[in-house]
């Protein structure tokens, strides 16, 4: 039998050297082999057959009560668990529209409604340009309307 040599101190191309743990720990692990290696010594007769193992019978059924088996704790934790997100999801509601006329961008003087809008004739004048955008905010958007005499 062949023993395995050292690798060489710079293995890898990393330079590392050997130090004083390393060369003490190399030298007990050496010391604790037997040194000539003992010979194969086969034995004289043939191998005895291997034991034979009887199979285990089936556990007999358990005698505690249905509610007290591990299968009806997970099935009753998950029942918890979907009753207990099907009733927070039904207690909380969305976000009502803020009442405070700030958030809503509509002071007392310029309150809206569809009807309002509908009514009133478009803007029609020869001596003036109107330019319209709508402006996305944080709350909501504003309509702005510029109107310039024209050149």
């Amino acid at each position: 039998m062949k023993f395995v040599t050292r690798p060489p101190i710079d293995a890898n191309g990393v330079g590392h050297g050997g130090d004083d743990l390393d060369e003490a720990l190399f030298a007990f692990f050496r010391s604790e082999m037997p040194h000539p290696w003992p010979r194969l010594q086969l034995p004289n007769s043939a191998p005895p057959a291997p034991l034979l193992h009887l199979a285990q019978l089936a556990p007999a059924p358990s005698r505690r009560p249905w509610f007290r088996s591990p299968r009806f704790a997970l099935a009753a934790s998950l029942a918890l668990l979907i009753g207990g997100y099907a009733l927070m999801s039904a207690a909380l509601t969305p976000p009502a529209q803020p009442d405070n006329p700030s958030l809503t961008g509509e002071t007392a003087n310029t309150k809206w409604n569809k009807k309002d809008m509908e009514d009133q004739d478009p803007i029609e004048d020869e001596n003036l340009d109107v330019h319209e955008w709508l402006e996305q905010g944080k709350f909501g958007g504003t309509y702005h309307m510029e109107l310039t005499p024209k050149k």
